[in-house]
């Protein structure tokens, strides 16, 4: 009885020599096919599956019967395989001269199912321009572009939505969904501009620091400087014409200008509604020095930056902060003015747009020199849009006025 226990509590694990002794146990377990089904999909019943070592090392037995095939393919009907036959297997069973009627179990029995195959995954590759950014996707932060790119991140194939993000800037499309395909490759770019809170912040701080770069006092009464140097006048044909000139400048105003040419010379009186001569030149020439000296005297600086001060002003960086060009723009109700910044936070270039009364205008400002405490571009340049007509003003000598 001892040996029939044994044999009994391991079926289809090892030999089953000793199985005939087990026939009322195997009947017990005979029933229709579908309770069958509901047997070998719990746990228990599939840890009790017929193995193939089991079933080969079974039909290697000399001491077989038709009892004992007839309780192997109950089993096997009951218990189902924990194998899935390969060619190779059938083939040792047949060779071992198993009974058709086990082959035949065997070709029908529950099995595991197949072994899923693994999904390859996909990869996205992210590019953020002109700023790094963060990247997550579904919800779940994947890291953070360095020089504007985020190598491959890989991800298993499905719906993927991936958001971009970056302090003080707003993408034009932040949020963008994706189908990922197994082993697909996919890019994805994103571009970023500053916010207008960004913009504001930036543009004030710009604008700050080129008042002082440029050391502007309201309180400090204006001086009067004496600035000498080249007049250059282009014409609407695009000919030039140079005169020697002496400015005499107080605040935003050009007090009296001298002007010389070989063996001519004239003098120009400045007030509010423009200049008189006080020798007048030939007409021709008269016309264009009184157009130049207008030009020269609604290109200085402190009126040029006069209106930056205008109740209402809107002032807003231009560009994002990380461009090599400090720019920013003033919005008024009536004019618009673009300022260019040198490395010294001074104005390299002023554009005057929808002023009252004026030509839209660019006005190029370089060569600052400081002498006697006085800072001043030793070149002005003035163009007019829609026209060749313009001025160039280059002073050799900026100090202050004695005479």
């Amino acid at each position: 009885m001892r040996r029939t226990d044994r044999w009994c509590s391991i079926p289809g694990r090892t030999s089953l020599r000793g199985w005939p002794a087990c026939l009322p146990f195997f009947l017990l377990l005979a029933g229709p096919v579908s309770s069958q089904e509901r047997r070998v999909s719990t746990p228990a019943h599939r840890e009790q599956a017929v193995s193939f070592e089991g079933l080969i090392a079974y039909m290697r037995e000399g001491a077989r019967d038709a009892v004992a095939d007839a309780m192997v393919v109950k089993l096997i009907e009951n218990f189902g395989l924990s194998f899935r036959p390969t060619a190779d297997q059938i083939s040792a069973l047949r060779n071992a001269h198993t009974p058709l009627t086990i082959l035949t179990a065997v070709e029908t029995a529950h099995m595991p199912a197949p072994p899923t195959p693994k999904t390859k995954d996909g990869a996205l590759s992210v590019t953020c321009a002109p700023v790094d950014c963060d990247i997550a996707a579904n919800d779940r932060l994947v890291g953070r572009t360095s020089g504007g790119v985020l190598p491959w991140i890989t991800l298993p194939p499905g719906r993927v939505v991936v958001t971009a993000a970056s302090r003080n800037y707003e993408a034009v499309d932040s949020r963008r969904e994706v189908v990922l395909q197994p082993g697909e490759r996919t890019y994805l770019a994103f571009r970023f501009e500053p916010s207008p809170a960004y913009r504001s912040e930036v543009g004030a701080q710009l604008y700050r620091q080129m008042l002082e770069a440029l050391g502007t006092s309201e309180s400090k009464p204006p001086e009067t400087i004496r600035a000498s140097g080249t007049l250059y006048i282009r014409d609407d044909s695009g000919a030039v014409s140079p005169w020697s000139i002496v400015a005499w400048i107080r605040g935003q105003d050009i007090i009296r200008m001298e002007v010389s040419r070989l063996q001519e010379r004239y003098e120009l009186i400045g007030s509010g509604s423009g200049f008189s001569w006080k020798k007048r030149p030939r007409k021709k020439d008269a016309g264009q020095l009184q157009e130049a000296a207008a030009a020269l005297a609604g290109s200085l600086l402190p009126r040029r930056i006069e209106p930056l001060k205008g109740e209402g002003m809107r002032i807003a960086a231009n560009d994002s902060a990380n461009e090599p060009t400090a720019r920013f723009r003033a919005q008024g109700a009536e004019a618009a003015y673009t300022v260019t910044l040198d490395s010294s936070s001074r104005p390299s270039r002023i554009q005057r747009e929808h002023e009252a009364g004026a030509r839209d205008a660019t006005f190029l400002y370089s060569d600052y020199v400081e002498e006697d405490g006085i800072l001043y571009p030793r070149a002005i340049h003035v163009l007019f849009d829609g026209s060749q007509w313009g001025i160039e003003a280059r002073f050799s000598s900026v100090r202050r006025a004695t005479d």
